[in-house]
C-alpha cells in the first residue's frame, strides 16, 4: 500500500482542497456567531444598567417600590359562593326579608 500512496493523491486533492475552500467561510460563519453573541451581551449588559439606574433613581427620589403579584390584585372582601339557595342556618323570617 505504500508503494502505491500516489493512487490516494486525488482524494486527498480533492478533499483537502475542498476543506481550505471552506475553511474560511467557517470562519466568516463563526465570526458572525460571535458577533452577534457579544452583541446580544452587551445588549442585556446596557439593558440591566439602565433598569437599575431607573430603579436606583426612583428610591432614591422617594417613589415607593412597585407591588408585589399578590398586592396589585384588585380583590374586594371575602364572599361565600352559593348555588342561589340560603344556607341551613338561616330562619324563614331572614329568607322572607331577602327575598321581597
Amino acid at each position: 500500500m505504500v508503494r502505491y500512496f500516489y493512487a490516494w493523491m486525488p482524494v486527498v486533492v480533492v478533499f483537502g482542497t475542498a476543506v481550505i475552500l471552506i475553511c474560511p467561510y467557517l470562519a466568516v460563519i463563526v465570526l458572525a456567531a460571535v458577533v452577534l453573541g457579544l452583541l446580544g451581551a452587551l445588549a442585556a449588559l446596557v439593558w440591566t444598567t439602565a433598569w437599575h439606574l431607573y430603579a436606583f433613581a426612583h428610591s432614591a427620589l422617594g417613589h415607593p417600590a412597585p407591588p408585589a403579584a399578590r398586592q396589585r390584585a384588585d380583590t374586594g372582601p371575602r364572599v361565600a359562593l352559593t348555588h342561589g339557595r340560603l344556607g341551613a342556618g338561616a330562619s324563614r323570617r331572614g329568607a322572607a326579608r331577602h327575598a321581597a
